[in-house]
């Protein structure tokens, strides 16, 4: 993709006056595949995990990123932000499962990176199994006392 800068110089004579224009083009790279890491590293449903996206423009133009967060097909588009800064932005999802995150990036001339993608693994809420077990030990207290027992 190329650049096209347009410069129109206008001199002004006594009396005469001219104007000129010519452009030069200028090669245009697409920004490289964006890196994109998470924090925390397992976890739970509905809890908010941060990520980090990367991008660098060879160019060093500013740059949008356009995010997929796995859970709908909503393509989200972030930016623009300069060439290189790292961005944070937080999410969660409400169920368990297995979620691909994909990215990529466009420069403000339009050319677009690779994607990049990444599986992020949200687990059962184990609070949830936890209270089941707290309603059938009260239904059944000889239950809770005899696991109790076995772990003596």
């Amino acid at each position: 993709m190329k650049k096209i800068i347009v410069i129109s110089v206008i001199v002004l004579f006594v009396g005469i006056g001219f104007q000129s224009s010519f452009a030069n083009i200028i090669e245009n790279h697409p920004p490289f595949t964006p890196e994109l890491w998470w924090t925390p590293k397992h976890p739970k449903t509905g809890e908010t995990i941060n990520l980090t996206f990367n991008a660098v423009d060879p160019d060093g133009d500013y740059v949008w990123y356009h995010i997929c967060w796995g859970d709908k097909e909503i393509i989200y588009v972030y930016g623009p932000f300069p060439s290189g800064e790292e961005i944070t932005l937080s999410y969660h999802w409400s169920e368990k499962g297995t979620f691909i995150i994909s990215c990529w990036t466009r420069d403000i001339f339009d050319a677009e990176s690779n994607t990049t993608t990444l599986d992020v693994t949200i687990p059962r809420n184990k609070a949830v199994t936890n209270s089941l077990l707290l309603r059938l030990f009260e239904r059944f207290p000889l239950l809770q006392k005899l696991i109790q027992q076995r772990e003596l």
